[in-house]
């Protein structure tokens, strides 16, 4: 593996991440911080990031006494990848034969997974979801938040 490859892994990986937001609300416009942290998280969080922390660990003959740099290629905790909620709902009363339900379902997924990422994407499915405003859309999307937030 050159530097060349890290490099190219890296980038990929940076362009495929640019709608991140950090925790602290850090986005791409913030420049170098958000790419500092960005580094970060590939370091830690992707195979190839983990493999140059511990070949430079090897290399420079460190022990790991800095909790903050995982050595171990192998993740002692399960990573939560992908969520998917489904929300039932009577037809409505204009478009629905009665005593249909009509089915939502938000699959929320990322590039590197939920874990590796720090945010992800919601992608809403259905044959037919009536509302009465955005407002129900919104607390949709804020449920599965919540839910999320609980399990991280």
């Amino acid at each position: 593996m050159t530097i060349n490859d890290n490099i190219f892994a890296f980038t990929a990986w940076l362009v495929r991440n640019t709608h991140v937001e950090t925790e602290t609300g850090l986005t791409q416009r913030d420049g170098y911080e958000w790419y500092n942290y960005m580094w970060d998280k590939w370091l830690h969080n992707s195979d190839m990031g983990r493999k140059i922390i511990n070949d430079m660990m090897k290399k420079n003959n460190i022990n790991n006494n800095n909790p903050g740099i995982t050595t171990n290629m192998s993740n002692p905790r399960a990573e939560l990848d992908t969520v998917t909620f489904t929300f039932t709902q009577e037809t409505n009363c204009v478009d629905g034969p009665i005593n249909y339900i009509e089915t939502l379902t938000v699959e929320v997924k990322s590039s590197l997974g939920i874990d590796g990422d720090g945010g992800a994407f919601y992608v809403l499915r259905t044959e037919q979801w009536a509302v009465d405003g955005v407002d129900e859309i919104h607390e949709i999307i804020k449920r599965c938040e919540r839910a999320i937030d609980a399990i991280t």
